[in-house]
């Protein structure tokens, strides 16, 4: 945010909105497997455990920072950037 890459209007209210997207496709993905489903109508949609969760999560994480959905969509498909080197 301090780059300018994401428009945040109240950068407090989106740090919530993003922890609070993080950590319930966390506990999405956690609870897939015990539950067996969410008990939500998918429409289509795939449930967690399944094609691209963490990519879906993603989109809508980077939508709430203020990318538009077809951009998101490339971000959170495309190759991790590389890790910086940590010196020793």
């Amino acid at each position: 945010m301090a780059a300018g890459r994401f428009a945040v209007t109240d950068p407090f209210m989106c740090h919530v909105s993003v922890r609070g997207i993080v950590l319930a496709a966390i506990a999405a993905e956690l609870s897939h497997p015990v539950n067996g489903h969410l008990g939500v109508e998918r429409h289509g949609a795939p449930e967690p455990g399944e094609d691209r969760f963490a990519e879906r999560a993603a989109v809508v994480v980077l939508q709430v920072l203020g990318l538009n959905r077809e951009e998101a969509e490339c971000v959170a498909r495309g190759p991790l950037p590389a890790a910086a080197h940590v010196p020793d």
